[in-house]
């Protein structure tokens, strides 16, 4: 996964929607250096410097329980909203 997508500003995924120019800055450089122990040490840098500034911070976390039938066979809770997949996949052992 691409680091940058979420912290980067004005990206399709900048979930903090802060403009952060030594962060950006950051994020660009660690994308051009090619020496591996270099990079994880800018990396590791850049992590630190995001959770000092704290911009957002997650309060919840979405649980999820499900219960069925014992006869209802091949289901399981799915977080998506992918319903027919679901449906198409049971099968009922009545």
């Amino acid at each position: 996964m691409d680091m940058c997508q979420p912290k980067l500003t004005r990206r399709l995924r900048d979930s903090s929607r802060v403009n952060d120019p030594k962060l950006t800055g950051l994020l660009k450089e660690q994308m051009r250096i090619r020496e591996l122990e270099a990079r994880r040490k800018l990396i590791c840098d850049i992590q630190r410097y995001a959770a000092e500034q704290q911009y957002y911070v997650d309060l919840y976390s979405v649980g999820i329980t499900g219960s069925w039938q014992p006869y209802v066979k091949n289901y399981a809770p799915n977080p998506s909203f992918d319903y027919g997949s679901r449906a198409a996949a049971l099968w009922l052992d009545k």
